[in-house]
Order: C-alpha cells, then sequence, then structure tokens
C-alpha cells in the first residue's frame, strides 16, 4: 500500500514509541471488545468477509507509519494527519475524526475528514440515527455491509455511496465521551481483532491531543482575558469572553455570571440564556435557599444542584426553570483572596448532570478568572473616585489662589448695580417726571451688570463643583476660551497680558469639560506664578491650539523664570514643586486627566527664557 518510512533522524524515537504502542495493542486484545454487538451489525450479512486491500494483522510498518506522520504534529494537523493515513493504511473511503459537540452532547462536528484520497469539508452532524450514535453509547460499533439500509435517516451515508462502517469512541480521564474515530467504505469491511485494536489505539491517541487542544485554548482564554483587563476593556467584554469560553470547552453548557451589589445579584454575562431569564434574575436577593447562585453567594461555597426540580433549593423558582428547559445548575462564588464575594459563576444545562473533579475544576479556574477582571474594574473606579476627589480638592485650592480677584471682579458690577439702581430712585422722584429713555438706558446697565455677575458665578460654581466624569464633543476653543477668563482677574492684577491664538478652523474633542478646564488653568496659574517670582512688569502669557492630523495640541508659553534643573525629569509627580506653599499636585493631576481622555501631557523650554506647556488630545 505504498508505505513511506520514517525519517532516519527519527528512528530512535519512532522505535521507541512504536514499542510503547505495541505493548498496549496487547493490553487492548487482552481486555476484548468495549460493547455487545449491535443486533444487526457486526456478523450480519457476511461482515466477516475480508477484501483485498484491508489489514488482517497490525503489521510493524504499518504502525510505524502511523506513529510516524503523527508523531511531529500537533492541533489540527494531527487529526488531519491521523484521518488521511488511516484511510490509506487500511484502504478505505473515508476516515473521520469527530468531536463531540452541541447544548446536550447530540452533534458531532468533524475535526478531521479524508475522502476519496482528498480532505473533505468539516460540516456538523445531528448524532441521533446514525451508526456514530451506537458509537457513543456503546464505545464502538461495527456494521460490515449494508450500513446505509441499516440506518436510512442518516443521509451523509447515502450521499457518500458506502456500504460498511466501523467507529469507535474516544474519551476524556474522566471517561466522559470526547468523540469518535471512524472509517468507512464501499466494500465490505473486515472485522479483525487487528482493526479494532488499531483504532482503539488511535482514539486514545485522538483523546489525548483534544484535550491537549482544549488545553491550550483554555491558555488562550486566560491570556485574551488577562490583555482585555490591561487594555482597561469594558467589564461585560471580559465577562462575555470568558462565559463564551467555557461554553466552547463544555459542551451542553449555557454559562453565566452574576455581580453581587448589596446583597443582590446584578446581570453580568449570561449570552446564550434566554433575555427574559436574565431580567428575572436580575437584582435577586441572596440566602440560604435562593436557587443555586442565591445560595453560593449567600454560604461563600460551590453549590451544585444536579436536577433543579427535586431541589429545595429551587423550589421557589420551578415555574421558571419548566418554562426555559433549565434541569441542572452548578455555581461557584466569585471570591478574593480575602474572601469578599464578588458574584457567582454558574453552568447551566438542559438535563439533569454531575460535575466531575475535572469540570468543578475548570469551572473554579474560570471563576478566578472572573474574579480578576471584577477586582481589576472595581480598583479602577476606586481610583477614579480618588483622583476625582483629588482634582476637586486640587481646583478649591487652585480657586482659592484667585479667590481675591474674584471678589473684585463680582464687585465690579455689583457697585454698578448700586449705582444706577440709586440713579434710578432718584430719577423717579424727580417732581417734574422722569425721563423714560434715561431710565431705559440705566435699567440696561443694571441688566448687563447682573449679566456679567451671574456669568462669573457660573463658571466658578462649574469649576469647583465635583464632576460625575460624564464627557461629551467640546468645542476646544471654547474650553481655551473659559480658562483664560478664568485667570484674567489674576493676569488683570498682576499685569500680565494674555494672548489667545485660535485654530484656523473648529476643532472638536471627546472629554470632561470641567477636568480639560482644570488642566488649563492650573498650567496658566504656573505660569502667572513663574512670571512673578523674576518680578517682571511685563509678563506674557500665549496660549496656542495647533490642528495636526490625528490630534488637537494646545500650547501655553510664558516668559517666566523656566524649568529648574532639579525638578525636569519629574515635574509631573506626585509632591513636586518649586512653590513654597505649593501641594505638588496639580500637574500630577493634570497628567492623569489627560491620559485618561487619551492624550499626553508634557514641557519644553520657551525661547523666550520661559515654558512652553503641551496638551495633546485625540481629535474627533
Amino acid at each position: 500500500m505504498g508505505i513511506v518510512m520514517a525519517d532516519v533522524s527519527h528512528e530512535h524515537y519512532l522505535r521507541e514509541e512504536v514499542g510503547r504502542l505495541e505493548q498496549r495493542i496487547a493490553e487492548l486484545q487482552q481486555q476484548g471488545p468495549t460493547n455487545e454487538p449491535a443486533a444487526h451489525g457486526e456478523v450480519a450479512n457476511g461482515a466477516n468477509a475480508r477484501h483485498d486491500g484491508a489489514a488482517a494483522d497490525v503489521e510493524p510498518t504499518v504502525l510505524e507509519h502511523l506513529v510516524a506522520v503523527t508523531s511531529s504534529v500537533i492541533g489540527d494537523r494531527f487529526f488531519e494527519a491521523l484521518a488521511e493515513h488511516l484511510a490509506k493504511a487500511f484502504d478505505v473511503r473515508c476516515a473521520f475524526v469527530n468531536e463531540l459537540v452541541g447544548e446536550q452532547a447530540n452533534r458531532l462536528h468533524p475535526l478531521a475528514i479524508w475522502i476519496d484520497g482528498q480532505p473533505g469539508d468539516p460540516q456538523t452532524y445531528d448524532l441521533p440515527h446514525t451508526p456514530c450514535q451506537f458509537v457513543i453509547e456503546r464505545g464502538e460499533f461495527f456494521c460490515g455491509v449494508d450500513v446505509a439500509e441499516q440506518f436510512p435517516n442518516d443521509h451523509m451515508l447515502v450521499e457518500l455511496g458506502v456500504t460498511s462502517y466501523y467507529g469507535v469512541r474516544f474519551a476524556g480521564q474522566d471517561g466522559k465521551p470526547l468523540g469518535n474515530i471512524c472509517i468507512l467504505d464501499g466494500k465490505p469491511l473486515p472485522d479483525t481483532p487487528q482493526l479494532r485494536t488499531l483504532l482503539r489505539l488511535f482514539g486514545e491517541r485522538a483523546a489525548q491531543e483534544l484535550q491537549r487542544k482544549q488545553a491550550e485554548d483554555q491558555q488562550r482564554t486566560h491570556n485574551e482575558v488577562l490583555e482585555q483587563i490591561v487594555h482597561c476593556k469594558p467589564l461585560a467584554q471580559i465577562l462575555e469572553t470568558i462565559v463564551r469560553a467555557i461554553e466552547r470547552q463544555m459542551p451542553g453548557a449555557k454559562a453565566s455570571v452574576l455581580l453581587l451589589e448589596d446583597k443582590q445579584l446584578r446581570h453580568g454575562a449570561a449570552p446564550s440564556l434566554p433575555v427574559e431569564y436574565n431580567q428575572l434574575v436580575d437584582g435577586l436577593e441572596i440566602g440560604p435557599a435562593v436557587g443555586s447562585c442565591g445560595t453560593a453567594a449567600y454560604e461563600k461555597r460551590s453549590v451544585v444542584v444536579s436536577d433543579v426540580l427535586v431541589d429545595a433549593k429551587w423550589a421557589p423558582f420551578l415555574d421558571v426553570v419548566n418554562r426555559f428547559g433549565l434541569r441542572a445548575c452548578w455555581s461557584q462564588p466569585i471570591l478574593t483572596e480575602g474572601g469578599k464575594v464578588l458574584g457567582t459563576f454558574a453552568l447551566y444545562y438542559a438535563e439533569p448532570r454531575t460535575p466531575c473533579d475535572e469540570e468543578l475544576s475548570t469551572v473554579s479556574s474560570f471563576a478566578s478568572l472572573a474574579c480578576l477582571a471584577i477586582e481589576r474594574k472595581r480598583t479602577d473606579e476606586a481610583l477614579k473616585l480618588r483622583d476625582s476627589e483629588l482634582a476637586h480638592v486640587s481646583r478649591l485650592a487652585m480657586l482659592g489662589e484667585v479667590v481675591a480677584e474674584l471678589t473684585h471682579e463680582v464687585n465690579q458690577p455689583l457697585y454698578t448695580i448700586t449705582n444706577f439702581a440709586r440713579a434710578c430712585i432718584n430719577e423717579t422722584a424727580k417732581p417734574e417726571g422722569f425721563s423714560q429713555e434715561t431710565l431705559q438706558s440705566w435699567l440696561g446697565q443694571i441688566q448687563e451688570a447682573c449679566n456679567r455677575a451671574s456669568d462669573i458665578l457660573r463658571s466658578t460654581t462649574e469649576f469647583v463643583r465635583r464632576d460625575d466624569q460624564d464627557r461629551a464633543l467640546l468645542d476646544v476653543e471654547e474650553i481655551v476660551n473659559q480658562a483664560v477668563e478664568l485667570i484674567s482677574w489674576r493676569a488683570s492684577r498682576d499685569q500680565i497680558e494674555i494672548a489667545f491664538q485660535p485654530p484656523a478652523r473648529a476643532v472638536h474633542c471627546l472629554g470632561n469639560r470641567v477636568q480639560l478646564e482644570q488642566v488649563l488653568l492650573n498650567i496658566l496659574v504656573n505660569g502667572c506664578d513663574a512670571i512673578g517670582q523674576l518680578g517682571r512688569n511685563s509678563g506674557r502669557l500665549v496660549v496656542m491650539v495647533e490642528i495636526q492630523a490625528d490630534a488637537v495640541e494646545i500650547v501655553v508659553e510664558d516668559n517666566g523664570s523656566g524649568i529648574a534643573e532639579e525638578v525636569r525629569e519629574s515635574l509631573f509627580d506626585p509632591f513636586v514643586t518649586t512653590k513654597v506653599d505649593g501641594m505638588g499636585m496639580g500637574l500630577a493631576i493634570s497628567r492623569s486627566i489627560v491620559e485618561d481622555h487619551g492624550g499626553r501631557i508634557w514641557a519644553s523650554d520657551s525661547s523666550t527664557g520661559g515654558t512652553q506647556f503641551h496638551v495633546s488630545l485625540p481629535v474627533q
């Protein structure tokens, strides 16, 4: 049959491997068949008849060849090589290596197909009413002739035009069926102990490789989730990645993650469960007998319910589980190292199921991964809250530096209002009557002064309020104008000129208005301080907005004292300051805000001898 010998460089390894497999063959032959013969299979219709080209014995060259072509490949290539060379070794038309899949493990997905000398198209098909069903249920099945007539509902047999079939089941270490190997031909297939033994042997090899592949897929999922966590992807996206990964690994399962908030379980991720069911569970209060998840979260232990219809914990929810066809639910609490419950990780099945140790270990592993994602998300939220509090304190401190100018600025419109109001009173008290035109003019002045005072108070209130992290599409020129207006009172007192060079066209960025104004105001205040250190009477701040390809850059230049060498490298670090009474938090908070907006901030020397601060933000 054209056996190709192994490469000389692998001869020693192959000899050892063949020896090991030959020993395993002897063990399998002593064990005998793994199932009783089918009523219409095996010996029926002359099944034991031989045909030319079929192997009567496990010849050493055949075994060596199969080892050679499968030992140096892994993953999908292993299954492809196995299907191809089994077909060639036994001179049959078709060879399949199938994986058991489906919500109820009732479908087969070909890992590899070899048909008529070439790879076939792997299409998942239903298990019932096929000879493969007999294989999965009984361990192996043989039908020497007329297999299509004995399984008339298996359309694939008819389409292939085969008459004989032999298949063996392969399972995991826990005995759980994983799939099967089968060979088919258009001529009668001989039933020999050697044929059975060899297929069973390579069924074991297929099981090992499939489990290795599943472990590799699980590790790949772990890496993917860790990468999503590092890049701060949304928690819902991370949890769905975890849920779908375990559903791929455990056919028939529908996974769910619930988050614990104030003794209530809230929806986290459950893409395969009905939307209505997720809505009913969302907000469920935990307790000692509240289904699997409510109990697991309350008692901080895994809760396995193999049949929800007979378990007291599910008694209040029988109408719900019957409506959605749920029969088993295994729940694992998501616990921190300190024992705090973050939520639950659960698997649902449509039929009663009891998990094996390996399945419980897998659930625990994915629950730990979910714990990491949830903890990271809540840590980020806590840090943002802390940063928000620090930013609020910083804004109050910054406002304190200009409070005198703010008072003066508010007093001006109040003084105007008082004077014109008194003038209006005097005008209307004249015995000869008042001038309506004059009165309207003075009332206009009062209204204008009121508007001015209102604008000052509004902008100040917005600046010092605790912002809620909301973001919107912002006009960059408006943000700069607002920051310049807030600092103009101090600049006027210190005789500092502020020149604003607006962008050539309107440009927008996505951000939080108050936070970005805080960044710019902090830079402007620092510029005023730097100018004040020189005692100049000709201070100048220049604010420029430059539009780039995918960003907008705001540049603030002063002609102050410049950056001290000892703080240049640590300028944006917390508690670093050149001011006698400075907190050293302004630029650190500014950097945090800018980076949170997807931008960056840096400083450089100015040609005027002062400093240039640059804030670059993504444009929308």
